[in-house]
């Protein structure tokens, strides 16, 4: 019989794989963290929560509306990022542009994609 996440008996089951000496909850909620993290998120904006995108998608809303209105004002840049991972190039842009405000959302450097740049929203 197959192991389940859900039955109770993690031990075998590769889905907690690396997550050895954490009680079974944590060792879920580890799992699943890890395996909905896809995006990298940059953000400084007036009002926004820093962290947004942790809470459920029903409490980002307002946020999610602050930042759209941020976008459609904000200066656009593209931070290079071609031969080196993505959120340090973004925040050494950050530390040598020193904006007030900024936003930036792309996907996670992984062996299968990187990117050569990524879009922010600056003020």
């Amino acid at each position: 019989m197959a192991k389940s996440i859900c039955d109770g008996n993690s031990s075998e089951d590769p889905t907690f794989k690396g997550f050895k000496g954490m009680t079974y909850l944590h060792r879920l909620q580890a799992a699943l963290e890890s395996s909905d993290s896809k995006f990298n998120y940059v953000v400084k904006v007036e009002n926004v929560d820093p962290k947004f995108y942790l809470k459920p998608f029903g409490r980002q809303i307002d946020d999610l509306k602050l930042i759209d209105s941020f976008k459609k004002t904000a200066k656009k840049d593209h931070v290079g990022c071609k031969g080196k991972p993505s959120l340090s190039a973004v925040k050494a842009w950050i530390k040598a542009t020193k904006p007030k405000f900024y936003y930036a959302k792309w996907r996670k450097d992984s062996s299968e994609y990187k990117d050569d740049s990524v879009e922010i929203f600056y003020i």
